[in-house]
């Protein structure tokens, strides 16, 4: 096929490709005609054909030739993928048609999927800590909390004893009470047994006062361990809520990480 009649229609040509494609065609020496898309190689028709390149190849080894160029590689500073093929006739090779796409979308796409496994790794980690800590927690308030119940029943025994005491004052008070009666009505041979049952009952009365602070004070220390049980419960039931949000929020990014590679790997497979 001659070039001329390749360059009548190079606009029928250009209508299969999209505009981000960029357009070459050239003779043995020089560009013919350049249109860019995405990317710009810089040519101009008229410009001699840059060596290395793919068009140049193609003519060389009279073959088709499809590469993708990374930045490190390409003479232009940018990565692209390109088609070349050879324009012959009856007299052999007598030019090149090539086409180039911008993989700056595939690559960004990987650079993307790249970065999100890579939060999601580490949100993936953070979660796994928080729902550990969050189990750790919920099984130090259960742990907590038995023993508060096991506080409470002591306390619960200790009042039993104080109730005990109090019962027991109770009684040497009226014990007390009746000895200075009797010691009353036998009169000065008493006496002695009159001071020793005020005594009794001197104490008996201490006593009796002295299990009623302590009751007070029982009582007291009952109403706030029962609130901080109830505290303990309601962060027990937080911290299970948490434990569960944990695990729901790693199942989530276990699904994001998958997207994330199937992601990149679609953006592979467009290499």
């Amino acid at each position: 096929m001659k070039i001329s009649k390749i360059l009548e229609t190079v606009s029928d040509y250009q209508k299969l490709f999209t505009e981000d494609t960029t357009f070459i065609v050239s003779d043995l020496e020089k560009y013919l005609y350049y249109r860019p898309g995405r990317i710009d190689f810089g040519f101009k028709p008229g410009d001699k054909i840059v060596e290395g390149t793919l068009m140049e190849k193609a003519m060389k080894q009279n073959k088709k030739i499809v590469a993708r160029v990374e930045k490190e590689q390409s003479k232009f500073g940018f990565p692209y993928i390109a088609t070349a093929i050879p324009i012959t006739d009856e007299e052999g090779v007598v030019g090149a048609m090539a086409v180039a796409f911008s993989t700056e979308t595939q690559d960004m796409v990987i650079n993307m999927s790249d970065n999100l496994a890579r939060v999601t790794g580490e949100i993936r980690e953070s979660a796994t800590e928080f729902s550990t800590s969050a189990a750790e927690l919920a099984n130090t308030n259960q742990r907590i909390a038995g023993e508060s119940t096991e506080l409470q029943n002591e306390i619960a025994g200790i009042q039993e004893i104080v109730n005990l005491i109090n019962s027991i004052s109770d009684r040497t008070h009226i014990l007390g009470l009746n000895a200075a009666i009797e010691a009353a009505r036998v009169g000065d041979k008493g006496r002695g047994f009159a001071v020793v049952a005020e005594e009794i009952r001197k104490l008996a009365q201490q006593t009796k006062y002295s299990a009623q602070d302590i009751r007070k004070k029982i009582n007291q220390s009952l109403h706030s361990l029962n609130e901080l049980v109830q505290s303990i419960q309601n962060l027990a039931a937080i911290s299970e809520e948490q434990s569960a949000m944990a695990q729901q929020l790693t199942a989530a990014i276990e699904e994001i990480s998958a997207v994330a590679e199937d992601l990149k790997n679609i953006a592979f497979k467009l290499k």
